[in-house]
């Protein structure tokens, strides 16, 4: 593992982590070169290429980061699927883009998807598309106000879409939770965001995510994050 390349990027590290069994609940998916896959037995291999805030508020720009982070932790639990670790787009993105990305990774399988505020919570789409074969599923659908319901829902549908079926003990890791408190997930979402572009501001959301649920791993990792960031 590069310490250096850790410090640099809060993300790598909750990744890293959370793949040595610190904690049930990790990042999004770290830059390539900084971890090593998740290198599962299985027939499929899947990146998740992009997610996008298609929403007409900017402001919520800093859920990506946690739809990634909570979808990769949760999909790595499973054995029979191998996660590409990439950096992911937030761009608009259409099956050719897709498609491309999976090919230049060699992952069998590309997700890519975005939300938007509904009903006073969150509407999230996802595709998932055969890279070798172009073929592209039906929207994979998910509505909750809980992000981490959000996350089960459409864990699921990418499973099922894969034609997998975790172990009773993988559903379960699967469905572990980070933290009860929505009000610090975001502060840990919104820390996260920042963690790169303003680590003075990002220390201050994860101090108010500890305020909130003082045990909550991810939450002391971002802290440290922001705390050694040289960009201070």
């Amino acid at each position: 593992m590069n310490c250096q390349k850790l410090r640099c990027d809060p993300l790598a590290l909750l990744v890293a982590l959370a793949a040595a069994g610190a904690w049930t609940c990790s990042a999004t998916a770290p830059p390539p070169e900084a971890i090593k896959p998740h290198l599962g037995g299985g027939r499929h291999s899947l990146a998740i290429v992009g997610v996008r805030n298609a929403s007409d508020d900017s402001k919520a720009d800093f859920w990506a980061g946690s739809l990634y982070w909570l979808l990769n932790d949760a999909l790595r639990q499973v054995g029979a699927l191998r996660l590409v670790p990439r950096h992911y787009s937030v761009a608009d993105m259409d099956a050719r883009q897709a498609r491309v990305m999976g090919q230049e990774i060699e992952a069998r399988r590309v997700a890519w998807g975005s939300y938007s505020r509904s009903n006073g919570g969150w509407r999230v789409i996802f595709h998932v598309e055969n890279v070798a074969t172009g073929h592209v599923s039906k929207d994979l659908a998910a509505h909750s106000r809980d992000w981490l319901d959000v996350r089960d829902q459409l864990a699921t549908e990418i499973l099922q879409e894969l034609d997998i079926t975790p172990a009773a003990s993988e559903q379960r890791g699967m469905r572990r939770r980070c933290t009860g408190s929505e009000a610090a997930l975001e502060s840990m979402s919104r820390a996260l965001f920042l963690s790169a572009r303003d680590p003075v501001a990002a220390e201050t959301y994860a101090r108010q995510a500890l305020g909130v649920d003082p045990r909550c791993a991810e939450a002391h990792t971002l802290l440290a994050a922001s705390l050694w960031s040289p960009a201070r």
